[in-house]
């Protein structure tokens, strides 16, 4: 079968978790050289995707490339305006290639569905991307070679990924395609990876995560209730109903013994992040804000006002990179919205936030409640969390959901 670029770029879409999770293996247990393996070949992924745009449409090539110019300008010319020395450029230039490479993709596939009107042949690179998510955190998670999300502590297990915000946007995105993918295909697979992926959010042990999950499991039990108990009914409802209503009787008659195993069970989960949670708020003062966003918002407020005091309009125009602000504050907000504008202004807010509300605002027409939910989620969690819209797992990830929110990926049956 001859390959066309169309076919290079779902794949690469498709296997992004599994090269996240290598680089993290690489970094964890073969660190040196093969370090830039998965950057370096990230970059050739930009370029391919520029490449396409160009066969696409020409208006589009030329607006990508100039922000590309000029987010690539502003990486060697901040810098230089801010004194800053030439060391300064190289995690200036990491950053924008993950900005860009965000701002090419979601570019280049809206123009190709413009031209299409159809994108139906993606679906099986989505449902690779959302598949492979959980089971490259649990599996590592089972072999015991998996690294723990929190520093300086035994809790949690990120799998190989190495940004635990990143690896868990991803894997809440995972489970709403899921969901999605479910509504529309009903096949058991969808629902055995659901619970899955709950797993992998608990084994991954951040807050958001679960919070999240357990919204996901609720509307899945919601769906599955709405359309199981409205008539008329198939010949799987006459049999599953019933046979469910047997197993919930024998679980209440004999709860005195499942009671002890899921309660030690979630215990054994639970206990260390709310043992986390209380470390977290004696050491940031105990104030609630401060829990709730890990520190963030003080970080935050350090930045806005050390900006504030050089009096620079250009600064706010065009941000000053994110060594500068690592330099001054000693830390990043963690905050996308904030980061971006920071490190790369208006130009940085435009190719990531732009873009996306731009699309969004388009397709927000279509009725799916749980795409929007979705999209919604993940942008709060960028804004409020960060490590989203910066890494190329996650923002990919938003993409996708993005992409099918219309729905004309899939089939729409239902045949509970």
């Amino acid at each position: 079968m001859k390959l066309n670029n169309r076919t290079i770029v779902f794949s690469i879409i498709a296997i992004t978790p599994i090269l996240d999770s290598l680089n993290g293996l690489i970094s964890m247990y073969l660190p040196g050289i093969l370090e830039q393996f998965v950057p370096n070949i990230r970059i050739v992924f930009l370029i391919i995707f520029i490449c396409g745009l160009w066969q696409l449409s020409a208006t589009m090539f030329e607006n990508v490339m100039l922000f590309s110019i000029v987010l690539m300008a502003q990486s060697i010319l901040i810098p230089m305006l801010n004194g800053g020395s030439i060391s300064e450029i190289v995690p200036n230039f990491t950053l924008a290639i993950k900005l860009l490479y965000f701002f090419s993709l979601i570019v280049y596939l809206y123009e190709y569905r413009r031209i299409n009107n159809d994108l139906s042949d993606i679906l099986p690179y989505i449902k690779f991307y959302a598949y492979s998510m959980p089971i490259l955190i649990v599996i590592p998670f089972l072999l015991g070679m998996g690294r723990t999300t929190y520093e300086n502590s035994s809790f949690g297990n990120s799998g190989f990924f190495i940004a635990n915000n990143s690896s868990n946007a991803a894997l809440i995105t995972s489970m709403l395609i899921t969901l999605v993918l479910f509504i529309y295909e009903s096949r058991f697979l969808n629902v055995f990876l659901i619970f899955l992926q709950m797993w992998a959010l608990v084994v991954q042990g951040t807050k958001t995560g679960i919070v999240v999950g357990i919204i996901i499991l609720a509307m899945f039990s919601l769906h599955i209730a709405k359309y199981t108990l409205i008539p008329p009914y198939t010949y799987t409802q006459v049999i599953l109903i019933p046979l469910s209503l047997i197993l919930i009787t024998l679980l209440i008659i004999f709860s005195g013994s499942w009671y002890s195993i899921i309660s030690d069970s979630v215990s054994a989960y639970i206990n260390p992040l709310l043992e986390r949670q209380t470390f977290l708020s004696k050491q940031l003062g105990g104030e609630l804000s401060s829990v709730i966003f890990s520190g963030r918002l003080d970080f935050a407020h350090e930045i806005i006002l050390n900006l504030s005091s050089k009096n620079n309009i250009f600064l706010w125009m065009f941000g000053v990179g994110p060594s500068y602000i690592v330099n001054e504050i000693g830390h990043i907000a963690e905050m996308d919205g904030l980061d971006i504008f920071v490190d790369f202004g208006l130009p940085g807010l435009c190719v990531t936030y732009g873009i996306t509300i731009y699309i969004l605002f388009y397709l927000w027409k279509y009725k799916n409640f749980y795409l929007k939910f979705g999209i919604t989620s993940i942008l709060l969690y960028s804004l409020l969390a960060g490590h989203v819209m910066v890494e190329i797992l996650s923002s990919t990830g938003l993409i996708l959901l993005l992409l099918i929110i219309n729905n004309d990926l899939l089939k729409k049956e239902k045949t509970l």
